[in-house]
């Protein structure tokens, strides 16, 4: 669960950096326009304080990437580890079935064979 988890949390921030690289992007045109339009002094310095806003953004985006990466593998990790706990108690598990049963059988074959001789010392003295 805890694995499925990390995996959306990852799927959200790698989602959240897409949107963040699109936006620079659209920027990135947007003021190629505005260059070539000589826009005023104001504007394009608005449009280099965005840039670089959307790069910081962009920025710690993939820091929290990285981030959630190294949960989804720890959770991975430790998933795996679990599974593996679970298979090794499974077959100590069907181990110590198989002794119980072969104990049992040991038992019932020994009980059979003192019915039987039991049963001949009656019918021949």
């Amino acid at each position: 669960m805890d694995f499925a988890r990390a995996r959306k949390v990852l799927a959200r921030e790698l989602e959240a950096l897409r949107r963040s690289r699109a936006l620079l992007a659209e920027e990135e045109t947007s003021f190629q326009k505005a260059m070539s339009a000589s826009l005023p002094g104001d504007r394009l310095r608005t449009h280099i304080e965005y840039r670089s806003a959307l790069e910081r953004r962009i920025a710690l985006q993939e820091e929290k990437v990285s981030r959630a990466r190294r949960v989804a593998a720890e959770k991975k990790r430790a998933l795996i580890e679990a599974e593996r706990t679970f298979r090794l108690m499974k077959k100590l598990e069907e181990r110590d079935w198989e002794s119980w049963r072969t104990e049992e059988n040991l038992l019932e074959q020994k009980r059979l064979d003192e019915i039987s001789v039991t049963r001949y010392g009656r019918e021949f003295p």
